[in-house]
Order: C-alpha cells, then sequence, then structure tokens
C-alpha cells in the first residue's frame, strides 16, 4: 500500500475490483495537493515546499449489495529537489525518484532523451502529445536500470521551462573497437546499411562484420524506412548510442550488441559521391520507359 509520494509523481487507481466492485476514488483531504484525471483512474501530487498529506477515498459499489463502502488511503506528499543528470547516472538504482532538468534533444518513438550539460540520459517513457525538440523540461521518474545503463521510467513532465532552445549534439566520430560508448551520446558512424535476421532488423556493416544495429523504434522522420532504403550502399549518419545487449532478431542470438537510434529520417544520410562509372551504372539500372 503507497504511503508516500514526491511532489509531481502519478499514481494510476484501479477502478474494478476483484470480485467485480466498481470503485470510484475521490480527494477528501489535502485536495489542494493533488488532482484526480478526468477518467478517475489517475492522481498527480503537487509540487509541495514542505511535506503535506493528502487523503484520497475509494468508494466500492457492487450490483445485489444496497449501500457502497468505503477505504480512505493516508498518503505523505514530500518535496522533491532537482538532481543533476551527472548526479542521477552515479546514483545506485533503487527504484527511487529522482527528479531532472534538461533540453529534450532525441526522439524514439517510445522514449527520448535529454541533456543538461553535465550529462544526457534516456527517458523510458512515451513522449507527451506536443513535446518537441529544444523543449527544457522539468520532469519527476524512476530511476532505473535496462542492459547497464541508466534511465529513467514512468515520467512526469511537471513543467517545460522553455521551448526553441539549442538541442544539436557535437558528435563523435564512431571509431569501431576503439570509441569508449557512452550511452545517450551522439556519433558519427559510417558503414553499409543490411537488413537482417528474424524481423528484417537494420544493421551497420563492415564488410560482413556487424557493427551495430539500429533499434527498430527508430521510426521519427521515418527514419527505420529511410536507412532500409539504402540497403547495400554506404552511408555516413549521426546516431545515438543506447546500450549493448542481447539481439534475439539474429540466429543464434548475438550478446553483447551495439545498439544505436536514429531520428533525422533521409536528409540525415550522407552517401558518397559517385564515380562516373557508378552515375552510369546507376542511370542504366534504373532506367524505364
Amino acid at each position: 500500500v503507497l504511503t508516500t509520494a514526491v511532489g509531481g509523481q502519478s499514481l494510476t487507481l484501479p477502478k474494478l475490483g476483484a470480485y467485480g466492485s466498481a470503485i470510484a476514488w475521490s480527494v477528501t483531504n489535502g485536495a489542494a495537493y493533488a488532482t484526480l484525471n478526468g477518467a478517475n483512474d489517475k492522481v498527480t501530487f503537487a509540487d509541495v515546499t514542505e511535506i503535506q498529506t493528502v487523503e484520497l477515498t475509494a468508494t466500492l459499489t457492487l450490483a445485489g449489495v444496497v449501500d457502497p463502502t468505503t477505504r480512505a488511503f493516508s498518503i505523505t506528499v514530500n518535496p522533491i529537489t532537482t538532481s543533476m543528470i551527472a548526479q542521477v547516472r552515479a546514483m545506485t538504482v533503487s527504484a527511487q525518484l529522482v527528479q531532472i532538468e534538461g533540453i529534450v534533444y532525441f526522439f524514439t518513438n517510445n522514449s527520448y532523451y535529454i541533456t543538461d550539460g553535465t550529462g544526457n540520459l534516456n527517458i523510458y517513457t512515451v513522449p507527451a502529445a506536443g513535446m518537441a525538440l529544444g523543449d527544457r523540461v522539468v520532469l519527476v521518474g524512476t530511476l532505473a536500470a535496462y542492459n547497464g545503463q541508466i534511465q529513467i521510467t514512468n515520467a512526469v513532465v511537471k513543467q517545460t521551462v522553455s521551448t526553441g532552445n539549442a538541442h544539436a549534439q557535437t558528435p563523435e566520430v564512431y571509431v569501431p573497437g576503439t570509441s569508449v560508448l557512452v550511452s545517450g551520446n551522439t556519433y558519427t558512424v559510417t558503414g553499409t546499411v543490411a537488413i537482417r535476421g528474424t524481423n528484417n532488423n537494420v544493421y551497420i556493416m563492415n564488410g560482413d562484420t556487424i557493427l551495430m544495429a539500429i533499434y527498430y523504434r527508430s521510426t521519427v522522420n521515418d527514419s527505420y524506412n529511410a536507412l532500409k532504403a539504402q540497403v547495400g550502399k554506404q552511408i555516413t549518419f549521426n546516431g545515438v548510442y543506447m546500450y549493448n545487449g542481447n539481439d534475439s532478431n539474429l540466429s543464434p542470438a548475438v550478446p553483447g550488441q551495439i545498439f544505436f537510434v536514429y531520428q533525422e529520417g533521409a536528409a540525415g544520410l550522407i552517401l558518397p559521391e559517385l564515380t562516373d562509372a557508378e552515375k552510369l551504372a546507376s542511370d542504366k539500372t534504373g532506367l524505364t520507359i
């Protein structure tokens, strides 16, 4: 049973009991510090500067029972301070709630990345409607780790401080076997596009060697399809390193596969200048009447 929360935290509330009871929620104490959504299935606690107490009351009804029954829950809402991303990345993960402020600089279709000048961090939460690159946001969420990389899950944006901020990252040239990859950092990658595995996923190759897999949720600006359209060709692009993880798309599965994400679509792909002979051959292949 939840007894404590922090300002900005959201909590999903059950609407149906195990035996079919309908559950309706109300804030019966501390209404200034908790807001129920229109669907009555989520409560969001207000940002507080000192400890406050909220009481949530569930009213349960069931067909065949004349009188409803209620149960009250008392929740202590605590203030939370903003941590720098470098501090968060150094924390020991214990599912604690953290608050950070930073600028959005990269999207996938189920997460985004923010930076605050001390580091970069993946926010493993679907971006809120209207969120844009360059937004400076304050958010609170649960500290977690995936494939050895720190991230924040179940994030709630408490405030959009400003919009249109500079967000472009300065990429580092990726050198296979030499570059020390940091999750969330941007790298300039050169390699040949290939489609491999059970799900026809995108890989970047150096000859027959896989340099990295491109995460299939790189769909912003139709980026995944833009990569697929260049199969067999050498390209250069700027991508963000996610993690090293098990690649079950391949058979046998490849442990420790490097995963990158990409968001710039066809416009972000650089193809080498063709020789005249290559141009002639391409024109010949593409000729129709």
